[in-house]
């Protein structure tokens, strides 16, 4: 009987430290601050039309050679998906965030296809 207790209590403290250990590591990653980039990030989702409105804009007039955009696809990528809510957090977006997004070199968020498109038309 008594072993039954040990071992009772022995597991419970092992699911307590895995659980804390996991907790820490969530706030850790969490609390770690986003910086504004220098590279700018273009969050887009497969199949989205508004998202297409600025691929095929990017296609049609390419951006100046020394401008580097990354791109990150946030329907299937949790991770970017993930990045994208942090992102829109830092700007202010409150509430569920729609896509497309532009995160500037400057640090501000830009959404929908037409303030992006604008934005992209100002670097020529």
């Amino acid at each position: 009987m008594k072993k039954l207790y040990l071992l009772s209590a022995l597991a419970l403290v092992a699911i307590l430290a895995v659980g804390w250990v996991l907790a820490d590591v969530k706030n850790k990653t969490a609390k770690q601050p986003l910086v504004a980039v220098g590279v700018p990030i273009f969050y887009y989702g497969d199949g989205c039309p508004h998202c297409a409105n600025v691929e095929d804009y990017l296609s049609a007039n390419p951006l100046p050679a020394a401008y580097q955009l990354d791109k990150k696809e946030v329907y299937k990528n949790t991770v970017n998906k993930n990045e994208l809510i942090a992102r829109a957090k830092s700007c202010g977006i409150k509430g569920a965030v729609t896509i497309p997004v532009l995160y500037t070199k400057e640090g501000k968020c830009l959404v929908g296809d037409i303030d992006i498109i604008a934005y992209f038309k100002a670097l020529k």
